[in-house]
């Protein structure tokens, strides 16, 4: 696959995050700066396959992007009430974004794992039957891609197999975070090396240990301390957090309609940003701070 000119990048708030995003950002401004690349945040945390049906024309549809990666399945597995429909809403979903994007390379993305086997987590628990969830999503993501066309960005297995080589001699260790969801460092990078393999743009080894990923990421880090990728990691993580305040925003749209104590919770909210410094904290405070209370 050819350098793109733009990507949307459709998922949850593993995408809505931006680890990932600013590898590649990085990775295009260094490889590709006559392409100008650009990279289109549609993560909102939360969302799954059945609730993104709405926000299509405004998040993707809008951008009539020349590649559309679709990275869903998180949310399905945490679910009872839709777990065991991930298969028919994905297929629902592709065929609403394929209808009004034919023009797009899509970029079918396997979920990234739900690790129920890392000895220390602050998550809520081991939940093996989301692991097992999220394997059948993957199997499933694979047999689209064979059946359908596309590309394949196999997050799934690659994060899974690391992560149990990783724990033999490290039990706490997982490229999914303290929380077993969201991949923080080294797993934004990862799960970037992975993206940037599977699409053609850069090869790459999955390596052999935690020392070696780390001593990549710190050659990686050297490699990209240009002007250009400061400018494009900084923009990756300002979009991320344009993101945040969409989500909460929507979040204060339901609040409005609702009790007292909802609005109690809220400003629980607001106090949890204290000590943080920035643009993004000021406006979302302002935006708190105006924002009607019954």
């Amino acid at each position: 696959m050819d350098h793109p000119r733009s990507i949307v990048l459709l998922g949850d708030s593993i995408t809505h995050q931006g680890r990932y995003l600013r590898y590649l950002a990085e990775h295009f401004a260094l490889n590709a700066p006559e392409r100008g690349v650009r990279l289109w945040n549609a993560g909102v945390g939360g969302d799954r396959t059945d609730l993104c049906l709405a926000r299509l024309a405004r998040d993707v549809d809008a951008h009539r992007s020349e590649a559309i990666l679709v990275l869903l399945g998180m949310n399905d597995c945490m679910s009872d009430a839709v777990r065991d429909a991930f298969e028919a809403n994905f297929a629902a979903l592709a065929e609403r974004l394929k209808s009004a994007n034919s023009q797009s390379t899509f970029l079918w993305a396997t979920p990234t794992p739900y690790d129920s086997e890392v000895a220390a987590s602050a998550g809520d628990g081991p939940h093996p039957e989301r692991a097992a969830a999220l394997r059948r999503y993957a199997a499933f993501i694979r047999e689209w891609h064979e059946r359908e066309g596309g590309m394949l960005v196999d997050f799934h297995a690659p994060m899974v197999a690391f992560n149990r080589a990783a724990q033999k001699t490290n039990p706490s260790f997982s490229l999914c975070g303290p929380d077993r969801v969201h991949p923080q460092e080294p797993g934004g990078y990862f799960m970037a090396r992975v993206f940037l393999r599977d699409t053609g743009f850069l090869p790459w080894r999955e390596p052999e240990s935690v020392a070696v990923l780390e001593a990549e990421m710190a050659k990686w880090r050297s490699s990209h301390d240009t002007p250009a990728c400061r400018e494009a990691a900084r923009r990756a993580e300002s979009e991320a957090e344009e993101r945040t305040l969409h989500m909460i925003r929507w979040q204060l749209e339901v609040l409005q309609h609702r009790d007292a104590d909802d609005f109690g919770a809220l400003e629980a909210l607001e106090r949890s940003f204290e000590g943080r410094h920035g643009e993004f904290e000021d406006r979302l405070r302002r935006y708190l701070r105006e924002w009607p209370r019954p």
